[in-house]
């Protein structure tokens, strides 16, 4: 019976010590899950704060974005504006361009009668002088 008292003993230390030891793991448990709640907190205020700065960066980058989308659709006008410059700058180019070839074709047509209209001149004035001259003497 002595054994039996003795074996019983060794049993009752042996959970003894093994609630002693599951114990100290559980305050050691406790302590890391208290850290880790100080670390999620800790970890959503800064989610919040960079959210907050996402959120406001999101609504930045929409105001650019309508910025630049309404000024490309001015600059679309003025492209459109351009192209219908340089249009109107080609046809006055042909416009001119013809023009001066029918003036040049013009122009050799009544060369001749402009010659002789040149030399008539210089006849009349050489007369008109020679007048003067008659008149002053």
């Amino acid at each position: 019976m002595t054994i039996v008292y003795i074996s019983v003993a060794i049993v009752a230390i042996a959970i003894v010590v093994l609630i002693f030891y599951i114990i100290k793991t559980l305050k050691s448990v406790q302590g890391v899950v208290e850290q880790l709640g100080n670390t999620s907190s800790a970890v959503e205020k800064q989610l919040q704060g960079i959210t907050t700065e996402v959120d406001h960066l999101m609504k930045t980058t929409n105001r650019i974005a309508e910025d630049v989308e309404g000024k490309s659709e001015s600059l679309n006008g003025l492209f459109q504006t351009a192209d219908e410059l340089g249009k109107m700058s080609e046809k006055l180019n042909h416009s001119l361009q013809t023009i001066t070839n029918r003036a040049s074709v013009e122009a050799e047509r009544q060369a001749p009668q402009v010659s002789q209209f040149v030399q008539w001149g210089n006849a009349a004035i050489d007369l008109y002088a020679k007048w003067q001259k008659r008149k002053q003497s």
